[in-house]
């Protein structure tokens, strides 16, 4: 279908745009954790193609399979994205560490 195809297209590049944008973007999580470029796009795994065993009848929802080579393929992502959650978590709590020292070594 050539509309839905580029109605896809279409929406795929708006994401794509933001999630490079959000590279630079900063936001805090819960009130409290800085983040940056947690917005990652992963370009879909795998097209369309009627026989597929990946794709169930309706052409619309995955099989099993599919589900299974789609999470594949987020997994690698979605890492990256937890470790740099991890890193600015540690690099915050190191420099609270620091404000807190420095406070106590100040003379009143």
């Amino acid at each position: 279908n050539k509309a839905a195809a580029s109605a896809a297209k279409e929406v795929n590049d708006g994401l794509k745009e933001f999630c490079g944008k959000t590279k630079d973007m900063g936001g805090f999580v819960n009130g409290t954790s800085e983040i940056k470029g947690l917005a990652k796009f992963v370009e879909f795994p795998f097209t369309y193609a009627k026989d597929d065993q990946r794709w169930s009848d309706d052409g619309l929802h995955l099989k099993p399979l599919g589900y299974s080579e789609f999470g594949k393929a987020l997994a690698f992502p979605v890492e990256e994205i937890l470790a740099e959650l991890r890193q600015n978590k540690t690099e915050k709590q190191q420099m609270q560490k620091k404000s807190w020292w420095r406070k106590k070594q100040k003379p009143n």
